[in-house]
């Protein structure tokens, strides 16, 4: 079979598809040397990358056994094959390009013959945004749209004591992974809560270990007395275990990690050390470059190892493209004592206890490291963390940790700081929060950074492809007024009649109740508050159904009063009369209704109906159907007009007594009964004619 042929029909028929995070999808037509497809065929697929170029060193390799269909497709999910050489999930997408060689045995074994190779472009490196750190959110929705942050928030959030001596901090997910001198331990700890972590697992792992990283399933350790990297799974938080270790030399001091390398700075033989990896088990020396005296500090981006060395006190660029020679590509004179470095994009941040101040050194020439800017520091720090537009350092001379604005490289300035406590040795940042570990406390702190901002509105050009800030000024909001609730007018919104500043206002702007409500219709006659309820329809049995505003004493105790006040006046709102109920029984729900009014003699109760019917004027406990407190006149000349006796009554009209149709003045029906002291009934004659 000539597997030229196969090779441009199969090439034609490459499809790549982002999936998971953990796979990317291949698809292709496998076909005999004559075009033909190979139907309902079992047949074998490898799959090997290569980084940098189409011939370059394999990080990744797997093989498949898939069946074709009827048409001679098949379909394999690359990264969740059988592996043969490292692992899918310590690629490093950012250090390619990377080629994909597809290997193919028609009969299904593993003699594979190469059938192409071709550079994987766009689409696999939607695997590789799921570890982008951070993106400069302005170049997404344009600068000015975005709210400042606001660090007035950073404060301690959580912190646990962790040990005597922790030395290094490394975060990935939801666990932090600490290294301790004097527990001689690894422990992993939850932080999935920041203001309550707690220790998951934990693994001896020998006498001073003074380095972490992480990557993937495994965390990295080097150790002062031991001498050695070691490699430990941690893909059960609970039990992380050792698999596998490397005897390096005299002092290794720091390491990183990136795909399926380690690169490790060892302070005893004054080198760097590049380790393979890949196979975690069994680690492997792959090269190693001589440095100088005392190396401290290793970071890695890209095809680059930046090293910080206190001996030749300068910043190393050390190029990695091939692991297995490692060449020095340039250099920067820093100060007194480099003792950390971080890299982000075209920048490298060294922080210098000599000269005790932050560098900022611009590394987009690897050849020619240039300093950019830096900012003194007062004290002697210790480690620096990168994350977006800020630099975080802790400082074991002021104790604290400090938040330094690198947005412009060339002038680094001081946004905040927060006191931690009297040794912080190592900072990582990850998401809104910092990590440090403090050797005094023995403890890890977590850091909330900066203030959770309120959601700001943002509006999209399909158009221009543009987003923009939809402030008061769109036509979709228009002109609010501070203090009032908008109201939609069909097209935008707009200034509402009600005014809220923690009272309610309708009508008015200044509410000094909860609710208030003012009305300027003038002389229009209209009620200022009109209530509508929808009720039974028809005349109802229980005036319930019909309730359609309700007072409430809060209290609720028999003998309490609510009602309605009618004021006269806006100054004390002094009620010139009153109306309302005075609660008789709680749970039966029984009260009599009160009328009050102010005159010459006070404020009084006038009138009183009782929870039984009974009407009392002039009285509060009426106790007949209608008792009545002083005099009474009756009749349209009487009233208003005539003044009756106390606790008397006069009648303009005709009275009758159990008669319903008196023909004269008074008229008894039935027997009357006279006393003897005084004459019950006094006639007053008349003269003239009748």
């Amino acid at each position: 079979m000539r597997y030229s042929a196969l090779l441009a029909a199969l090439a034609a028929h490459v499809s790549l598809l982002a999936q998971s995070p953990e796979a990317f999808s291949y698809q292709a037509v496998a076909r005999d040397a004559g075009g033909d497809p190979l139907t309902n065929t079992t047949v074998g697929v490898q799959f090997q990358l290569h980084q940098s170029t189409a011939g370059g060193t394999v990080v990744y390799a797997e093989t498949h056994s898939p069946t074709t269909n009827e048409l001679g497709l098949f379909t394999v999910e690359v990264g969740k094959g059988t592996p043969g050489t490292g692992t899918f999930s310590a690629i490093d997408w950012s250090a390619g390009p990377y080629f994909l060689e597809v290997g193919l045995d028609p009969a299904g074994g593993s003699s594979y013959t190469s059938v192409g190779t071709q550079q994987l472009l766009s689409v696999p490196y939607a695997l590789h945004a799921n570890t982008v750190s951070e993106v400069e959110a302005a170049s997404l929705f344009g600068s000015g749209n975005l709210l400042a942050p606001d660090l007035s928030c950073i404060g301690v959030s959580g912190s646990l004591g962790i040990g005597p001596y922790p030395t290094s901090v490394a975060v990935l997910g939801n666990y932090a992974y600490v290294v301790d001198g004097d527990s001689e331990d690894l422990k992993v700890i939850n932080v999935s809560n920041p203001g309550m972590p707690t220790l998951a697992g934990s693994l001896g792992i020998g006498s001073e270990p003074q380095s972490v990283a992480v990557s993937g399933n495994y965390a990295y350790v080097v150790d002062h007395l031991s001498d050695d990297l070691k490699v430990i799974d941690i893909s059960n938080p609970s039990m992380p275990t050792l698999t596998g270790s490397l005897g390096l030399g005299s002092f290794p001091f720091s390491v990183a990690v990136s795909g399926n390398y380690a690169y490790v700075v060892d302070s005893g033989s004054d080198d760097l050390k590049v380790i393979n990896v890949s196979n975690p088990g069994m680690p492997t020396l792959a090269g190693s470059l001589g440095l100088g005296a005392s190396p401290q500090c290793v970071a890695v981006s890209g095809n680059y190892a930046y090293v910080v060395d206190v001996g030749s006190d300068d910043l190393k660029v050390i190029n990695i493209s091939n692991p297995g020679m490692p060449t020095l590509t340039g250099s920067l004179g820093l100060g007194s004592s480099p003792r950390f470095v971080a890299v982000s994009g075209n920048f490298a941040y060294v922080v210098d206890v000599g000269s005790s101040d932050l560098k900022v050194i611009d590394t987009s020439d690897p050849a020619m490291p240039i300093l950019a800017g830096s900012l003194g520091l007062v004290t002697p720090p210790r480690s620096v963390a990168v994350s977006g537009n800020y630099a975080y350092v802790v400082d074991f001379g002021s104790d604290e940790l400090k938040v330094i604005d690198t947005s412009n490289p060339g002038m680094p300035i001081m946004a905040g700081s927060l006191g931690l406590g009297s040794d912080p040795t190592s900072v990582v940042v990850s998401g809104n929060y910092a990590y440090v570990v403090d050797v005094d406390l023995a403890a890890l702190r977590v850091i909330e950074l900066f203030c959770n901002n309120e959601a700001q509105p943002m509006s999209y050009n399909p158009v221009s492809g543009e987003f923009s800030t939809a402030d008061e000024a769109d036509p979709q909001v228009g002109d609010i007024t501070t203090g009032y609730v908008p109201r939609w007018s069909g097209t935008e919104l707009v200034t509402g009649s009600v005014f809220d500043n923690g009272n309610v206002g309708i009508g008015t702007s200044a509410p000094t109740r909860r609710f208030q409500v003012h009305d300027s219709n003038g002389g229009t006659i209209r009620p200022a508050v009109k209530i509508k309820v929808n009720n039974c329809g028809s005349p109802c049995g229980q005036p319930e159904t019909t309730q359609a505003f309700t007072l409430q004493n809060q209290n609720g105790t028999a003998g309490n009063v609510v009602g309605i006040g009618f004021a006269d006046s806006d100054a004390d709102e002094t009620p010139s009369a009153w109306l309302g109920t005075r609660l008789a029984n709680k749970t039966l729900h029984y009260g009599d209704l009160l009328f009050h009014t102010r005159g010459g003699g006070g404020f009084g109760e006038r009138m009183r109906i009782t929870s039984i019917g009974n009407v009392g004027i002039g009285t509060g406990n009426p106790v007949n159907r209608l008792d009545v407190e002083g005099g009474m006149a009756v009749g349209q000349t009487y009233s208003g007009s005539h003044t009756a006796p106390t606790n008397g009554a006069i009648i303009e009209g005709n009275v009758g007594i159990a008669t319903t149709n008196p023909g004269a003045e008074l008229e008894v029906n039935g027997y009357t009964k006279l006393g003897s002291d005084a004459p019950a009934i006094k006639v007053k004659e008349f003269t003239g004619t009748t």
